[in-house]
């Protein structure tokens, strides 16, 4: 009985010794399985690139968060970040996303979205280019048809290099008005503003000279009221007139530069000379960041950056260079706060006139206090002059500033009671442009 009994019981502490082996395994592979974590991707891809700039950009994204707030931005060639409208998944975490590059350089760029909750993210880069050529497939050669008899121009044809007019209403009074073309490959740019008169009517011309030929659309849009009105153009070949008809209107040149969110001063300028940009509305101290936009509607990277001061005020100069005659817009873009002002300046590549120097009295005694007027100088920059007395010696004055227009007029006496013929000469310092005046003195 003993030994059966001390048998049973080794065997019973076995059997409990495999089981509880089992059962801590199996807890391990438990735990094991449970330390496990999912990991979770979000996708993006951009569903139009290359986009031809100024164009809209869209993209699909996936694996974000159930209705989630999805933040965007978007990463120039120059490594700049420009933030975009926010987006929201849906139900399934699904994201579809289009944003307008109007103001974009060309390149290559990279969109990002984030989930702000899940904090998911996922990038995707996308091109803008000046156009896009679509390349057809070769097929069967087509035997050249013969002589047709022209077909007639569109209803809404303009001759190139004449005026565009868009009339429309029901804006609010005086409210600022935003407008854009956009040409032929879907590029839209931006265009000289004008707000409404007091009637909430909006009259705007848009020269076409230079534009391309093919189908445009002119879009005027009220920044408060979000009304909208849209003219659709075809721009064609001049052909040969009628001796019996009056020949079209070419489009007159601007004769002056509209007025901005950025202050461009002086505005009236000859291509060389310094201007002085200033603005306000943006973040404490941030970074701004510049581009200029030609009469074509072509857009350049400044290479400068400017930080705002205290009250978000910026000012900065430059000396402005330019190939192209017309109006050019320089925009400043807060890169904290997304801000965007845009200053405009008429640019012209050389002046119309050699520079003037008028002098009244021309002769008199030699106390007599002489007035001077110039013209045709560079407008608001620095000028020197001296007087040159009958013996050649030169009798250095003071350095004044010249108006907005490059005119001028002062005062001068003579430094000496010698008679004789004494010059005046007035000269630009950044025009390096140089007048000069006679005044006969008595004595």
């Amino acid at each position: 009985m003993k030994i059966k009994i001390t048998a049973k019981t080794r065997k019973s502490k076995a059997h409990y010794f495999v089981l509880s082996l089992v059962t801590i395994l199996a807890l391990g592979l438990c735990l094991s399985v449970a330390s496990v974590s999912v990991a979770f991707a979000a996708s993006l891809r951009v569903t139009n690139s290359p986009q031809v700039g100024g164009g809209d950009v869209s993209a699909v994204g996936d694996g974000f968060g159930v209705s989630e707030r999805v933040g965007a931005w978007a990463t120039s060639p120059e490594g700049e970040v420009r933030t975009l409208p926010e987006a929201r998944s849906d139900a399934g975490g699904h994201v579809n996303y289009t944003f307008s590059t109007l103001g974009f350089i060309l390149g290559d760029w990279k969109l990002t979205l984030h989930g702000q909750v899940s904090g998911l993210e996922a990038t995707a880069p996308f091109e803008l280019v000046s156009v896009i050529i679509d390349t057809p497939a070769p097929g069967p050669t087509t035997p050249a048809p013969g002589p047709t008899t022209p077909a007639p121009p569109p209803a809404d044809a303009v001759v190139a290099g004449t005026n565009v007019v868009l009339n429309a209403d029901g804006f609010t009074p005086g409210e600022s008005i935003s407008v854009w073309t956009t040409d032929p490959n879907g590029a839209a740019v931006a265009r000289t503003p004008a707000p409404a008169d007091s009637a909430g009517k909006v009259s705007y011309s848009l020269s076409t000279l230079g534009y391309v030929l093919g189908h445009w659309s002119l879009t005027v849009h009220g920044v408060s009221s979000g009304k909208e009105a849209i003219k659709t153009f075809t721009l064609i070949a001049a052909v040969v007139p009628d001796p019996s008809s009056p020949p079209p209107t070419p489009a007159p040149h601007p004769t002056s530069a509209p007025q901005g969110g950025l202050t461009v001063s002086p505005n009236n300028i000859y291509t060389g000379q310094t201007v002085q940009v200033t603005g306000a509305g943006y973040a404490s101290f941030e970074a701004i960041s510049f581009w200029e936009t030609n009469p074509l509607g072509y857009a350049t990277k400044l290479d400068l950056t400017v930080f705002s001061n205290r009250e978000g005020e910026i000012s900065f100069s430059y000396q402005k260079y330019a190939s192209t005659a017309g109006i050019w817009a320089v925009t400043a873009h807060g890169q904290t706060s997304g801000l965007e002002k845009t200053g405009y300046m008429l640019v012209a590549l050389q002046a119309p006139e050699a520079a003037k120097l008028s002098i009244s009295p021309g002769r008199g005694p030699a106390n007599t206090t002489i007035g001077l007027s110039g013209a045709n100088f560079f407008g608001g920059e620095t000028y020197s002059y001296w007087a040159t007395s009958p013996d050649g010696i030169a009798y250095a004055g003071t350095q004044l500033v010249a108006g907005a227009d490059g005119s001028f007029s002062f005062t001068y006496s003579l430094p000496t009671t010698q008679s004789g013929q004494w010059a005046i000469t007035v000269s630009g310092l950044t025009s390096k442009r140089e007048a000069v005046a006679v005044f006969i003195s008595e004595g």
